[in-house]
């Protein structure tokens, strides 16, 4: 099913994850990356997950594409203007595009960073 290799702070989590490159994005697993990073990771319901990290909570909704820290209204998940988004679920993992979950570790404020080598199909995530 994956296509590449993803590692996150130094251990290989393809295994069991779905993690693919194309041509100018890759689909990460979301949940199983956060989890990865330390995050500790609640299923509320078959959509909506809660997911602490750095001691704040946030809530994914997976049919809305959303992911939005408690208490406030901004959806970390947000297109950028003219951009456009990918994201599906499977069976307990969110998958979504590389440069919107770049775009939402910059929004949360943190020091996570995503490194795709398109030739070695190699992604690493550090934190």
């Amino acid at each position: 099913m994956s296509n590449c290799t993803l590692i996150v702070n130094g251990n290989d989590i393809t295994e069991k994850n779905y993690v693919k490159i194309n041509e100018d994005y890759a689909e990460l697993p979301f949940i199983a990356i956060m989890s990865a990073l330390g995050a500790e990771i609640f299923w509320q319901s078959t959509d909506i997950v809660e997911v602490i990290y750095n001691a704040k909570n946030y809530i994914l909704n997976t049919t809305e594409c959303s992911f939005i820290e408690m208490g406030k209204n901004i959806n970390l998940f947000s297109p950028p203007p003219g951009g456009t988004r990918y994201y599906k679920t499977l069976e307990n993992e969110f998958i979504l595009d590389s440069v919107t979950t770049i775009g939402a570790f910059q929004l949360m404020k943190t020091s996570i960073k995503i490194n795709i080598n398109y030739d070695k199909k190699i992604i690493t995530i550090n934190n």
